[in-house]
Parts: C-alpha cells; sequence; structure tokens
C-alpha cells in the first residue's frame, strides 16, 4: 500500500521523482480526478486525461462526478478532491476492481498553489515532475468536463 502523503512534494528524492516520471511513462489510459489547479500539472506534465472537479459544493456533485467517472474509459485513475472525491473513486472501485487507483490527494499542490508551510517551493515542485510535453488543449477547465493531453 502507497500512502498518499508520501507523494507530497515536500522534498525532492529520486523516489518521489521516478514515481511521477514512471506515472508519465505509463502507457495505459490515465485519468486524474482533482481540483482545476491539480489537473492543469497532471495534464501539462503527467501527461493526463482530466476530470475537473468543483472547488465549492463538491458533495452536491458526487453524483453527476460518479456518472462522469463510469463514462470514461481509463486504467489507471489519479485523484484528489478531499473525502467527496475519495467516495466517487470508492464507489467507482465497487463497479471496477480490475482498475487501478491512486490517491494522490493534495500531492501537486505545490505545483500551482501553497497549501502547506513546509512544502517545497513552486519551482522546485515542477522541477521534481517531468516536463511539459508541447501545447495541451486548454477550454477553461469546466468541472465535469473530460479533456485529452496534446
Amino acid at each position: 500500500m502507497l500512502a498518499w502523503e508520501s507523494l507530497l512534494l515536500m522534498r525532492a528524492t529520486p523516489a518521489i521523482q521516478d514515481f511521477y516520471v514512471a506515472a508519465r511513462a505509463d502507457g495505459r489510459r490515465k485519468l486524474y480526478m482533482g481540483a482545476p489547479w491539480a489537473c492543469t500539472v497532471a495534464q501539462e506534465r503527467l501527461g493526463m486525461r482530466v476530470l475537473v472537479l468543483p472547488t465549492r459544493d463538491l458533495w452536491d456533485c458526487t453524483a453527476a462526478i460518479s456518472g462522469q467517472l463510469d463514462a470514461s474509459d481509463f486504467d489507471v485513475l489519479y485523484f484528489g478532491g478531499g473525502m467527496a472525491g475519495m467516495c466517487c473513486a470508492a464507489r467507482h472501485w465497487l463497479k471496477h476492481p480490475e482498475r487501478s487507483y491512486v490517491h494522490l490527494g493534495s500531492a501537486l499542490d505545490p505545483c500551482s498553489r501553497r497549501t502547506r508551510s513546509q512544502q517545497l517551493t513552486q519551482g522546485a515542485a515542477l522541477a521534481v515532475l517531468p516536463a511539459a510535453k508541447g501545447e495541451i488543449e486548454n477550454a477553461g477547465y469546466q468541472p465535469g468536463r473530460i479533456l485529452r493531453p496534446a
């Protein structure tokens, strides 16, 4: 079992960098479900399709989000979104236990915003992740919209 806290960008170690490089290189169909700022990083740096979660009243949207997950074709779900995101992922796992689920929690936050005083600076956090590859589709991230990486 991998605890999501071990993936937080609070230190730049080869093991953390290797995890994110492997996530980028993984040829399976990947989907990241989380807040808009984390979706940007997941799409640009990790090459994932994204399901953008609303930043307010998330709990009220869990049925719609679960429906989006059901309609999505992926092999690995990386996700944040707090307890509501966890509930959506758990419901989906009950239907599709053959898929992989990786709870990143707020691990990608330092790449765009500071949520903990001990986390890396934005520049240092981005340096841990693989470099962005090309332009991405930018459709003004809307909650529940699945975008594809370039």
